[in-house]
Formats: structure tokens, C-alpha cells, sequence
């Protein structure tokens, strides 16, 4: 076997020792929203540093979002809720397209191309505008955010175009979803059904648009 395959297999089978004694000890329980605000709170006005960091944790150890971008709306407010929530997932996500990149073919070798022969459907229009590819496909809930991150590093879309694709197209859905947990926190009825009514909102228009511009 070559060394570069056993580096990176001895990579794999770490990333999911690691996954499990995550698991096993409880850390990921850091991840439920209730458990994040009180964890986060904690540590004052280096909160949104932790925050940031969880986030880049979780994009990597394939862990989902939604709890932690609903716990940052809790904590932080839209406002500082959407900005923390933006850049660690972007820095979370430019870590797995790192990971995915490197890797290339032996991530497709055990299991993980399903995302990426899926994306081939795209790969002429990101090899021609990468940077609007990208936007419309984190605009749209098509793939799961972590799946994606991974499955773009397959294609033919720049580290630029990567970057700023993710950076600018995710923030319309993480204010919706930040100002949804803000909202959940303030128990307000009203801004909860706007915060929904916004989440439904966004999704519809990138679907409606990443469709027109595939046709």
C-alpha cells in the first residue's frame, strides 16, 4: 500500500475515533441549544470566540448547525447573532473543503461521493461561475450544510470562489434562522411566525432561482 494511502486512511480511522469519544463522553451534548447558551454565557466576553470555535467543530465532525445557529440568536441577538453565526461557519466550512480537497479521491473511495456525483450535474456551470454556483447552492437547503462543504471540494470551484460563494450565500438563511431562536428565547409569538414565515420565505426564493439558473 502506498504511504499516501495509509496517511490517509490513518486519517479516516482517527477523525472517527475522535467522532466516537466525542460521543461516548458526552461532549456532544455541548451541542444541544440549551446546553450551548449556558456553556457559552460562561465565558463572558470571550463568548463569541467559543461560539465561533464550536461551530468550526461541528462543520468538521460533520455535527449539525441548526442547534448552535438557534442558540446564537438566543444569546447574541440578530444582530451579533447573524455576524458570529456567518463567520464560523465559513471558517468551519472552508476547513472541510480543505480536508475534502486533499483527500479528493479516497473521501470518494469510502462512501463520501454520494454528494459529489450528485453536484457533477453542476460541475460545468461551477467550472465557468464558480462564485455564483456556490452562492445559489448555499442560498438553497438542497444539501445538508456539512455535506456540501465536503462534496464541493470534488468539484472544479476555486478556494476564492468557494469562499465567497459560502460567505455571501449564507446569510440570508442564518439571519432568518438566528432571528428564529432570538425570537424562541423572547417567547414573542409574533416575531416567531415573521422569523418562520422568513425561513420558508428564503428557502422558496433560492430554490426558485438555483432552478432557473440550472435549466
Amino acid at each position: 500500500m502506498k504511504q499516501k494511502h495509509i496517511v490517509t486512511l490513518g486519517t479516516i480511522l482517527l477523525s472517527v475515533c475522535v467522532i466516537l469519544l466525542v460521543r461516548q463522553f458526552g461532549f456532544i451534548d455541548l451541542f444541544e441549544p440549551a446546553k450551548i447558551k449556558e456553556t457559552i454565557i460562561g465565558y463572558g466576553i470571550w463568548a463569541p470566540l467559543m461560539y465561533m470555535g464550536l461551530y468550526i467543530v461541528a462543520c468538521v465532525l460533520f455535527i449539525p448547525g441548526s442547534p448552535l445557529t438557534l442558540a446564537g440568536g438566543a444569546i447574541f441577538g440578530p444582530l451579533y447573532g447573524t455576524i458570529y453565526t456567518v463567520i464560523g461557519a465559513t471558517l468551519g466550512a472552508l476547513c472541510a473543503f480543505c480536508l475534502s480537497r486533499y483527500f479528493k479521491k479516497n473521501f470518494v473511495q469510502y462512501g463520501q461521493g454520494r454528494i459529489a456525483t450528485t453536484l457533477e450535474s453542476y460541475d460545468t456551470k461551477i467550472a465557468a461561475h464558480g462564485f455564483i454556483t456556490v452562492l445559489f447552492l448555499r442560498f438553497v437547503p438542497l444539501f445538508p450544510f456539512n455535506g456540501l462543504n465536503f462534496g464541493l471540494g470534488f468539484t472544479k470551484v476555486t478556494f476564492r470562489e468557494y469562499f465567497l460563494g459560502t460567505f455571501f450565500g449564507i446569510i440570508p438563511g442564518t439571519f432568518a434562522y438566528v432571528y428564529f431562536g432570538d425570537s424562541l428565547a423572547s417567547l414573542k409569538i409574533g416575531n416567531i411566525l415573521l422569523a418562520a414565515l422568513l425561513i420558508i420565505g428564503v428557502s422558496y426564493l433560492g430554490k426558485e432561482l438555483l432552478k432557473r439558473y440550472h435549466s
